[in-house]
């Protein structure tokens, strides 16, 4: 990846053989692990002012409400985790009107252990949206279509796609202007 330059406000794929750092590129992005060092410089630089949000493909939950498990990290008080923003995200994930029925912005909610009680896909959607709802400048997801069939990746990479030109997904479209551009790796 030497050279490797990245636009503000584009999707970018990346692909290549196994084991030729695909991952590691993304873990040192999201701030997983730090970049190497060459003498006293750093050969990676990411601009400070962004926010950016690492998914691996390691799905968590906390004990807690639907709500609090999907606004996790979520400034308090922001349209970011307004709760009729996070049911649309979700439902525009294709989770079912179950699963949106169950996110309530109470304290009263029930607190359930949900990486027990949902499927694997189930699962996998909700960390997808909880990403969408967090609205980082810099997303980096891990393989983000890998446990879903064709339908179902078609619909992610098109809420991706729209969450770069968009610079976001599911917010008012009048302030688009006003966020700064969106990053999808």
């Amino acid at each position: 990846f030497h050279g490797l330059h990245i636009q503000q406000g584009t999707l970018v794929s990346l692909v290549g053989r196994h084991g030729h750092g695909k991952s590691t590129l993304l873990r040192i992005l999201g701030g997983a692990v730090p970049p190497e060092r060459q003498g006293d410089e750093s050969v990676f630089f990411v601009p400070p002012h962004l926010r950016v949000l690492h998914v691996s493909q390691d799905v968590m939950f906390v004990e807690g409400s639907l709500y609090k498990n999907l606004v996790l990290g979520v400034q308090p008080g922001t349209k970011d985790g307004d709760i009729q923003r996070v049911r649309s995200i979700v439902e525009r994930c294709g989770l079912s009107q179950r699963i949106v029925d169950a996110i309530e912005d109470s304290d009263e909610s029930p607190a359930m252990s949900w990486g027990d009680s949902l499927s694997s896909t189930e699962k996998h959607l909700l960390v997808l949206a909880r990403a969408l709802i967090a609205n980082p400048e810099l997303l980096c997801l891990h393989k983000p279509t890998l446990h879903f069939d064709d339908r179902a990746a078609e619909a992610i990479v098109t809420l991706l796609r729209e969450f770069v030109g968009k610079r976001g997904v599911s917010l008012d479209q009048r302030t688009m202007h006003l966020r700064r551009p969106r990053n999808c790796i």
